[in-house]
């Protein structure tokens, strides 16, 4: 077996791992106090949905380069696709942003996500060309 699936097997499995463990506990509405943001909600629920979350965008991304679609074009599908459900999933636990500050957080949160998700796009190809 290549080196470069091996890498690749290990690499989903411990996604898998993490998305099978529970995820602390986070207010269902509440992340957002007045005007203020909640950091410890926003983290808590940042990295509560790195398993369930990656899992369903990497999912979705193997979806697309499934349907054709190649190189640059999945990498901009891999990070678009990371924002809109990294950011639907924040809105969800920990409700809507009252100002401009929560809204920022999040979308920053979600960045984190889209920014995984193309990231592990391009280990993908740099693993199977054998670099």
């Amino acid at each position: 077996m290549k080196k470069s699936y091996i890498v690749l097997l290990v690499l989903f499995a411990a996604i898998f791992v993490v998305a099978a463990a529970p995820a602390p506990a986070v207010p269902a509405a509440g992340g957002v106090v007045g005007a203020e943001i909640d950091l410890a909600a926003l983290v808590a629920a940042a990295i509560g949905g790195v398993g369930p979350i990656f899992v369903v965008i990497f999912g979705l991304v193997e979806y697309v380069r499934n349907l054709g679609v190649r190189d640059m074009a999945l990498l901009m599908v891999s990070m678009l696709i990371g924002l809109i459900f990294g950011l639907c999933y924040l809105v969800a636990t920990l409700g809507t942003p009252a100002d401009f500050g929560a809204w920022f957080a999040y979308c920053v949160t979600a960045i984190l996500y889209g920014l995984a998700a193309s990231g592990v796009v391009k280990l993908g190809k740099r693993l199977a060309d054998g670099v």
